[in-house]
């Protein structure tokens, strides 16, 4: 959905002509339908705020930078923390597995293979294009 899109749809949630919102935001009516028709995608960051404010929703939104207009912006950096903790999480675990490997013979590299093999389900695993693996 483009930017112009998004304002039309938050507009015409709120129940609000473009005579109306345009006033509320002290804008020409002509500049308001220049943005929804994407004629003018360049809209100076000040106004997408008072337009986010004024349609209960975040300039991320506007944008097109998430695609839910009801998030708001305390739930997004929740979500941005937990992926980064996560993703922090999962690089050191697989730090620690390659540093692990690099330590182990040839005979014990296969054993770990095939016991992670073992632990996922068949339709995960990756296939090699041999019958014996």
């Amino acid at each position: 959905m483009s930017k112009g899109e998004r304002l039309v749809f938050l507009r015409q949630r709120l129940g609000k002509s473009q005579t109306e919102a345009a006033r509320y935001l002290g804008l020409s009516k002509q500049t308001l339908y220049k943005y929804e028709k994407d004629i003018i995608t360049n809209i100076p960051s000040d106004v997408i705020e008072r337009i986010a404010n004024y349609y209960k929703t975040t300039s991320f939104y506007i944008v097109g930078w998430i695609d839910d207009p009801d998030k708001d912006i305390e739930e997004i950096l929740k979500e941005a923390h937990a992926r980064k903790i996560a993703k922090e999480e999962t690089d050191a675990t697989d730090a620690l597995i390659l540093d692990l490997l690099h330590n182990i013979n040839p005979e014990q590299k296969d054993s770990f293979v095939h016991l992670l093999k073992t632990l996922q389900p068949e339709h995960d695993l990756p296939h090699s294009g041999t019958k014996n693996d």
